[in-house]
């Protein structure tokens, strides 16, 4: 490897880094609930929050009087849930239907609310006459319906290779090599928009996204270019 290919590898593993650190930077708040004080409803719900993306989804909780520890039902009690999306934006907000076999409050959530990837907030709000109670927490939305953050380091691992091997092979003047990394590069960056890395997509993997589909272009191509030129 020559002193410019060090270069840019030393220059590659530095933004790796960088965007490592963005990603973990604000590590995620686990799920909360609130309102269980005396004279309260107490809401218990499935905490864990991973759902497939573009899959419909079926929220079940139970309600209880704290202070006396009975049941709460439909004949009293009235609930609604309320889904905000990753930009802030209510998405979803409807009463509950009640099961009086299980016990349980639903609501069934069709598969266009979980179309886009990312971190979002579930709200389950109840009121049985002058008293309420109210939970928060959040879920993600994968493209696999499992959690993604013990694989993020697979996808920065990936991402690594492809860059090395397209810079390498661009600056070293191996061109098979230089258009094996940039044919690599741009299909990544592509699934990078329309999918994100893992559970995240924003502005960043949206820029890491475009960079990547733009560097693999110029490799393949100059590559390509190259194969020409030395045919004819």
């Amino acid at each position: 490897m020559n002193k410019k290919s060090m270069i840019i590898f030393l220059a590659l593993f530095s933004f790796i880094l960088i965007f490592t650190a963005n990603i973990y930077a604000a590590p995620p708040q686990t799920n909360i609930q609130v309102s269980t004080a005396d004279k309260k409803i107490q809401i218990d719900y499935p905490k864990s929050g991973i759902q497939e993306q573009n899959k419909p989804f079926t929220t079940q909780f139970r309600t209880f009087n704290v202070s006396s520890g009975k049941f709460l039902d439909n004949n009293t009690c009235d609930c609604n849930v309320t889904l905000i999306d990753n930009k802030g934006n209510i998405i979803y907000q409807k009463s509950s239907e009640y099961n009086s076999t299980s016990r349980f409050w639903y609501n069934k959530i069709n598969s266009s609310y979980f179309d886009e990837t990312g971190r979002y907030r579930l709200d389950i709000l109840c009121i049985d006459g002058e008293i309420d109670g109210f939970v928060s927490g959040q879920y993600d939305v994968t493209p696999s319906g499992k959690s993604g953050e013990n694989n993020i380091a697979y996808v920065i691992l990936i991402l690594a290779i492809s860059y090395i091997t397209g810079f390498v092979g661009f600056f070293n003047k191996n061109m098979p090599i230089s258009a094996i990394g940039g044919l690599i590069m741009m299909p990544l960056g592509i699934y990078m928009i329309t999918q994100g890395i893992v559970i995240y997509q924003d502005w960043f993997t949206n820029a890491l996204a475009y960079l990547t589909i733009g560097l693999g272009a110029i490799f393949s191509l100059t590559a390509l270019v190259e194969y020409v030129e030395d045919s004819f």
